[in-house]
């Protein structure tokens, strides 16, 4: 499967403004692949190089990035889940599996946590966890580290500053964290991906969100960092598609 000659684009309109999207036709399982904070649909190229066609593939870019709106709100979870929800009803693909990456991977959980009807979830290295901003708060460094992400998403991918401020702050919201209590209303089947070797979000963090949802599986990848779909492309599609494979 090619990025550039497999994949069309549109654009869906949501609630909270449009949603760019890459989509490639295929008669299977109708797979949503969401990025990191800051990235865009760009960073599932190596991934999808493996993928065979018989896939239905859709690579978003998450409200304020990459292509799609990037409108004057607080950027919340709940805003990226509802737009979601909006762009999936659209496309007629609320029963799809969704696979997010950090921020997209928080998007996803929080998603299940509400909305039921996905197939399955593939959680990877997932931000939002509620002991990893618990631990952030304890060691005073809130400003600082807020100060210093803000300045790293800025300089990624040309980035709009107010709505990488938004999502930082929007971070510490216990609202929107994965608390114990949302992982536990999660009862799609569910697999957690985990780089050994992330230093974003350690992986000791894996076990507080694999442990806080019923049934999950989870995949260490040894060697790995942030981005094991990338840097071990083909070590995460094995688990990708295992997975798919329980999914009858």
């Amino acid at each position: 499967m090619d990025m550039e000659n497999d994949f069309t684009t549109g654009l869906q309109e949501t609630r909270n403004g449009r949603i760019y999207y890459l989509h490639h036709a295929g008669k299977g399982r109708s797979l949503v692949f969401l990025h990191g904070v800051g990235a865009s649909h760009i960073v599932w190229k190596r991934l999808v190089e493996l993928m065979p066609d018989s896939y239905d593939v859709y690579l978003l870019d998450l409200l304020g990035h990459g292509m799609s709106d990037a409108p004057a709100i607080d950027y919340t979870i709940e805003a990226q889940v509802y737009s979601l929800r909006d762009f999936l009803s659209a496309q007629n693909r609320l029963d799809c599996v969704v696979i997010g990456h950090s921020y997209g991977a928080w998007t996803a959980a929080y998603y299940a946590s509400l909305f039921h009807e996905l197939s399955g979830i593939v959680l990877e290295d997932s931000a939002g966890i509620k002991e990893e901003f618990d631990d952030i708060i304890e060691s005073g460094m809130v400003a600082e580290y807020k100060d210093s992400m803000l300045k790293q998403l800025v300089n990624m991918n040309n980035n709009k500053e107010y709505v990488m401020k938004s999502i930082l702050n929007e971070d510490f919201a216990i609202r929107n964290q994965l608390t114990k209590d949302v992982l536990a209303r999660i009862s799609t089947k569910t697999v957690v991906v985990w780089g050994s070797d992330d230093k974003i979000v350690e992986s000791k963090y894996a076990s507080y969100l694999s442990g806080g949802i019923k049934g999950s599986v989870l995949k260490v990848v040894q060697g790995a960092g942030h981005s094991p779909h990338y840097a071990h492309a083909q070590e995460f599609y094995s688990i990708l598609s295992d997975f798919l494979s329980t999914l009858g």
